[in-house]
């Protein structure tokens, strides 16, 4: 079934919108709009790949990480070639603390999907946990990969500026943290990503711990905080 022509209403902009920071307020409510969106869908055709991708994503962006993980290995049944589903667990496992098992999980998205449009999205959340386990050689090099597939992903920019600073790179990191703020310039050390892709508030105890690494990055690239 063709879910995105035939639904005008389809979640797609809600939560993608959500999850990738586009808005600075309104994000739970454009998550409270697709959710009943995902279940319409999935009530249709709860095989459907389309719709299996949008739920686990959902469940992800709403902090309800085991369910999403769930949801995502559903995806995965159906169709073991989607990378989507194997970048989906990585991020929630992530989000939970089990920031060394995420690794592994993104690294079979990329296998799956070297050529992707998507890529980006698992190239960059590899790229963080690498950064938040000290990784940061290996971080750059997959965060540099991110913001070459895709050159409006701009989030990944500030990423990989912390990465540049916590080895001394000072000048690479400058530059890089300069493209993230032409956009972003009012974000600070504090606000980074503090509500998209998902809110920090609902993440584990363990996962905040290791995100003060990042936080340390983005202080020696110059950003405020």
């Amino acid at each position: 079934m063709a879910l995105i022509s035939t639904s005008p209403s389809w979640p797609n902009p809600y939560r993608l919108a959500s999850q990738f920071g586009y808005y600075a307020s309104g994000n739970e409510l454009r998550l409270q709009h697709a959710e009943p969106l995902v279940k319409r869908a999935l009530a249709i055709d709860d095989r459907d790949v389309v719709a299996l991708k949008a739920n686990a994503a959902l469940l992800r962006a709403q902090g309800k990480f085991e369910d999403a993980i769930v949801a995502a290995h559903l995806l995965i049944e159906q169709n073991p070639g989607e990378p989507w589903a194997y970048k989906e667990v990585a991020l929630s496992t992530m989000y939970l603390g089990r920031v060394a098992d995420s690794v592994a999980w993104f690294e079979k998205a990329e296998e799956i999907g070297p050529h992707d449009p998507g890529r980006w999205t698992w190239l960059g959340g590899k790229g963080q946990a690498l950064l938040l386990l000290g990784r940061d050689a290996e971080a750059i090099k997959s965060l540099r990969g991110a913001v070459e597939a895709n050159r409006a992903n701009v989030g990944d920019n500030a990423v990989l500026a912390a990465a540049y600073a916590l080895t001394g790179q000072d000048d690479e990191a400058r530059a890089a943290l300069a493209e993230y703020r032409r956009s972003r310039p009012e974000t600070t050390v504090e606000s980074f990503r503090h509500m998209s892709p998902v809110p920090l508030r609902l993440t584990d105890p363990s996962y905040l711990q290791q995100r003060e690494r990042l936080k340390e990055g983005l202080r020696k690239a110059g950003m405020p905080e």
